[in-house]
């Protein structure tokens, strides 16, 4: 299959509403993108495209990824460890 068979950017974003009222317009863009330059790599080193409807299951798929938290909760105890030990350390 060549690169034509491709959906436009365009028409993409018009099939994906559902995603562009959860996640907005440009991280779904965004999302589109990557997965169709994702797609041309993988035709022109000779592998099969993708259907509109795979490249919106994983546009969907990296939307979710790049609004999971990404923070980690932590116990910060050097607060306690230096403040008690310098009041006694002689300087």
């Amino acid at each position: 299959m060549s690169l034509r068979g491709l959906p436009a950017v365009d028409q993409l974003l018009q099939a994906s509403a559902g995603l562009v009222s959860v996640y907005g317009r440009p991280l779904t863009l965004a999302a589109l993108r990557t997965v169709l330059e994702q797609t041309r790599g993988q035709i022109l080193a000779g592998g099969q495209s993708l259907s509109q409807l795979q490249i919106l299951a994983k546009a969907e798929l990296y939307c979710i990824e790049w609004t999971q938290p990404s923070l980690k909760p932590v116990i910060n105890a050097t607060g306690v460890i230096l403040h008690t030990n310098l009041g006694r350390a002689p300087l």
